[in-house]
């Protein structure tokens, strides 16, 4: 299920891949993104890292809290 078109933020479009090779990497970073949050490497940080500007990582690690296992360590 894809979200509306007035969901999505300026700039960012969704639909199927143009190529075989754009299926691909779309699938390969699906799977990485998949295997961090296995890892328990917390959301916050990866919405940082794909969009700086986007919601402010604290508050959404208040809201996520601190994993049981820390990955980091």
């Amino acid at each position: 299920m894809q979200p509306d078109d007035d969901a999505v933020e300026p700039g960012v479009t969704l639909g199927e891949p143009t190529s075989d090779a754009e299926a691909a990497t779309e699938e390969q970073a699906s799977a990485e993104v998949m295997a961090l949050l296995g890892s328990h490497v917390p959301l916050a940080l990866l919405a940082d890292l794909v969009q700086p500007e986007g919601p402010a990582s604290p508050t959404i690690l208040k809201d996520e809290g601190l994993p049981d296992v820390p990955w980091w360590e």
